[in-house]
């Protein structure tokens, strides 16, 4: 697969697990035992996803985990230093190899082509 494809595949990835991972709403999961309400039926949503190179329709069935978003493909963190990615990254993203110096230079990247696009660095 071309380099500049497999980034599509892993952005469209990326959006079918947070779309999932948004399956419920931050309030659903009441846990009433007494009641035998697990989660308010109602705040539940179905993803109904059909892309590219997936097709799912949800909804996951665990809540949002807690520590966040991560980008992870194939187990691994997906590094975003591709210029199709410096220009949206994708919410969260995360960064990886290089020294300190490579780190800053990135970062200055990322937050300088954020305001080009209208979004907040």
């Amino acid at each position: 697969m071309e380099h500049a494809e497999r980034y599509k595949r892993a952005r469209e990835f990326y959006d079918v697990v947070t779309g999932l991972w948004d399956s419920f709403a931050d309030d659903a999961f009441v846990r009433d035992v007494e009641a035998g309400l697990y989660f308010e039926p109602a705040k539940m949503h179905v993803l109904d996803h059909k892309g590219k190179y997936l097709s799912v329709r949800g909804p996951l069935n665990i809540a949002r985990p807690v520590q966040g978003w991560p980008l992870i493909v194939h187990g691994r963190r997906v590094r975003t230093t591709a210029d199709s990615w410096r220009r949206k990254p994708p919410k969260p993203c995360s960064t990886g190899g290089g020294g300190l110096s490579d780190g800053q230079k990135l970062y200055a990247d990322i937050k300088g082509r954020m305001e080009k696009v209208g979004r907040n660095p």
